[in-house]
């Protein structure tokens, strides 16, 4: 009963998530600002890790990272965020909280490594307000337009993994995508004879892909142990996408106007590298690349391809030939990424530097801390440069529901 209990309280709480969004100017184009990490722990690595399929931790980067799980696993986080906004002239500050998504998995076959995962997380997220006054004429007065964007795509995933031949690890997610946006212009007068107008437009989203992962056998060079290389790959999305246009003012009545159309997520790859050395330390390198060429949106303005590179390192005792799960665990990380934006004749890139720590509770049970900073765009041609500052609280939680135990 108190299992069922817990699962219930996180899953209210992982829908909170649903309508919590990042806050960026950047958001407001495409499709939003792409999630690219999933725990607690991927905060403090600032990358997904890939190749690592440790027991005690839900890695939903790479579906083939579930061989090793041992105990049912309940995942949950959320983060913090404060953000600087500025142009040449002015800085504005937006302070946001999220849930970051949730993450359920049961062994199925520990001798075969099959492993079943369910979980919920952000895809895609837009949230950006602005305000600005101005006098027009004696007749309307002093205007103020509010613009108001929030929204995005949320993922719904059902992964699953093997340990198949030759150490060689195997795994395979589908992903259900699903959410709205809306953006709305709002433009208000001091005259009373002319009040206000309003416009918004909304999007309802929804579609599919799927994923594949491997990581392949961890072998030694020299000093350097557990060398792992690492592989996923994420199929196009087709998003079905409907468009409603709602028009209103004080003066003309509400119209609106729907539109069906559809749109493609461009396909990912993500290659990674990790390995042990000086007994303790761990670590990794990732890259990832998206050619957005291929979204066939409605207007390909403002488009380009993403590229992601991230270095980590983590301190993990280890015990014998095994993680020593009584032990804290920290981890640093950095990375670099060129955002599928380019906007007044300049690409947007993001540079992130980040630390974090888990703390055990139990066997395989903890507490997971990161924190994240960066900076994300310049101040010039006319662009905004955003300094952001994240802090994230994880909680990883591990029990043998299906497995008879003596008590």
């Amino acid at each position: 009963m108190k299992k069922i209990i817990l699962l219930s309280v996180l899953l209210t709480l992982s829908s909170l998530q649903l309508f919590a969004q990042t806050p960026s100017a950047y958001s407001v184009f495409n499709i939003g600002l792409k999630n690219e990490l999933f725990s607690t722990r991927s905060v403090g690595l600032s990358m997904g890790a890939i190749t690592i399929d440790d027991p005690d931790y839900l890695n939903q980067s790479n579906p083939a990272a579930m061989t090793n799980l041992e105990l049912t696993k309940i995942e949950v986080f959320a983060n913090g965020n404060s953000t600087f906004i500025s142009d040449k002239l002015n800085t504005k500050q937006i302070k946001s909280f999220e849930v970051g998504g949730l993450a359920l998995a049961f062994p199925l076959s520990k001798s075969n490594g099959v492993s079943l995962l369910l979980g919920v997380s952000p895809y895609t997220k837009s949230n950006f307000k602005v305000s600005s006054q101005q006098y027009i004429n004696p007749e309307f007065g002093t205007g103020t337009t509010e613009i108001d964007v929030i929204g995005g795509l949320n993922d719904l995933h059902i992964a699953s993994s093997w340990n198949a031949f030759y150490g060689i690890h195997i795994g395979a997610a589908y992903h259900y995508l699903f959410g709205n946006s809306k953006f709305v212009t709002k433009t208000s007068f001091s005259n009373t004879s002319f009040d206000y107008s309003e416009f918004t437009r909304s999007y309802e989203d929804r579609g599919s892909y799927y994923a594949v992962g491997l990581i392949f056998p961890q072998f030694n060079l020299g000093d350097i142990s557990d060398i792992k290389f690492g592989i996923t790959i994420d199929t196009k999305a087709l998003i079905k996408s409907d468009y409603f246009a709602d028009r209103k003012s004080s003066a003309v009545d509400d119209t609106t106007e729907k539109v069906s159309s559809d749109y493609n997520i461009p396909a990912k790859i993500t290659a990674g590298l990790s390995f042990r050395f000086l007994s303790d330390y761990r670590g990794m390198v990732e890259y990832s690349s998206q050619e957005w060429d291929s979204y066939n949106n409605l207007s390909k303005m403002n488009i380009d391809a993403y590229k992601r590179f991230s270095g980590a390192v983590e301190y993990r005792p280890y015990k014998e030939t095994n993680f020593d799960f009584s032990k804290a665990v920290y981890r640093i990380g950095f990375s670099f990424e060129q955002l599928p934006l380019y906007i007044n004749s300049q690409n947007i890139n993001q540079t992130t530097l980040s630390i974090g720590a888990s703390y055990p509770i139990s066997y395989q049970n903890h507490i997971d801390l990161g924190l994240a900073f960066g900076t994300r765009g310049e101040t010039t041609n006319g662009n905004l440069k955003e300094k952001f500052v994240r802090f994230s609280l994880g909680l990883s939680l591990g029990e043998l529901w299906f497995t008879q135990q003596d008590r």
